[in-house]
């Protein structure tokens, strides 16, 4: 009955880390952009995600100095903002294939990793709750930690119920 349990819980880890990893690919950060097209100077509006912001820092500029201006940062680096948010992506790609490849409950371990690092992210960083949907991040995140230790729990249970 258990082992049952666990394979549940271990799946829908999986699921939320998918929307996890699917989450940092929506608008997260809404900023001023400046572009100079034939001696024009324009400015608008727009969007970056965290994994546009992970992986293609240099279209975020602007978006780098306004967090070095709120934070009061002199010269903001986009390392100084993205080592959570790439942790999460790896970690969370990593748990999705380690629980579904190797289907042994002790994978959970990863997913758990994942949403600890997902608290923490969006509890401590303050660029992460310049964002526009941080609390639905955190929730996923929390409920993903809350699934993991549930599924731990349950697996350690098994284990000694076994003796």
């Amino acid at each position: 009955m258990l082992k049952n349990h666990v394979k549940v819980f271990n799946l829908a880890a999986v699921a939320l880390v998918v929307v996890l990893i699917a989450l940092q690919f929506v608008p997260f950060w809404s900023y001023e952009k400046t572009e100079k097209v034939d001696g024009v100077e324009t400015t608008y509006e727009t969007t970056a995600s965290i994994a546009e912001y992970v992986w293609l820092p240099f279209n975020c500029r602007e978006l780098t100095k306004d967090f070095g201006e709120t934070l009061d940062i002199a010269k903001p680096k986009v390392n100084d903002f993205i080592t959570e948010a790439a942790l999460v992506l790896a970690l969370g790609v990593t748990s999705v294939i380690m629980i579904l490849i190797f289907k042994n409950e002790w994978m959970i371990l990863f997913s758990l990793v994942v949403g600890v690092f997902g608290d923490l992210q969006f509890l401590t960083q303050k660029v992460m709750q310049m964002g526009s949907m941080w609390y639905i991040h955190l929730a996923v995140s929390v409920v993903l930690t809350a699934v993991s230790v549930l599924s731990l729990v349950l697996t350690i249970k098994k284990k000694f119920a076994k003796k």
